[in-house]
């Protein structure tokens, strides 16, 4: 299997152990409607492209992902989390992915800090944090094939319509 998709399904409260084990699996996008427990430990060795999406219409019960979450995905290229509501941060292990050259984080309205680990991250090319309360920012002048660097980051929750007037927007692209 290449794609596995697994859309808004509000009955599916945990995803089967099976999943982590496609081991040829290469994109792989979850919309979590009803998922109440984050994915643990996967063996995807050949995942390259990684997107999590959850639904704002249900409450996302996610304020951190487990450590496990990103071991086993050596070839990760594109990472994006969007639309998780209460997560606060990343766990420490995203230094693993030693590969990653695309990271998103999207209208996480909670996410307040990346680990300092993302300075092991060394293949980053693309870092966008937007519509999140990102509070600190660890050193990243170790990411030197980092290129585009946009942060859109807010005080406010989205519900205000200050939000939009008052976040800071900062966006960094760098040449060689």
């Amino acid at each position: 299997m290449h794609t596995f998709v697994l859309g808004d399904a509000p009955e599916i409260r945990k995803l089967p152990d099976t999943v982590g084990r496609l081991t040829a699996l290469v994109n792989l996008k979850i919309e979590c409607g009803g998922l109440i427990e984050p994915p643990s430990r996967w063996r995807l060795g050949a995942l390259r492209k990684l997107e999590l999406t959850c639904n704002f219409t249900r409450k996302c019960r996610f304020h951190n992902l487990p450590h496990s979450m990103f071991h086993g995905f050596g070839e990760l290229v594109e990472l994006t989390i969007s639309r998780f509501s209460c997560l606060q941060r990343l766990p420490g292990t995203l230094g693993r992915l030693t590969s990653l050259e695309k990271l998103t984080i999207a209208e996480c309205w909670q996410f307040k800090n990346l680990p300092t680990s993302i300075s092991n991250v060394t293949r980053l090319k693309i870092l966008l944090i937007q519509k999140c309360r990102l509070r600190d920012m660890p050193c990243i002048e170790a990411l030197t094939e980092l290129h585009t660097l946009e942060l859109v980051v807010s005080d406010y929750s989205r519900t205000t319509a200050a939000a939009q007037r008052h976040s800071r927007r900062c966006r960094v692209r760098c040449r060689a």
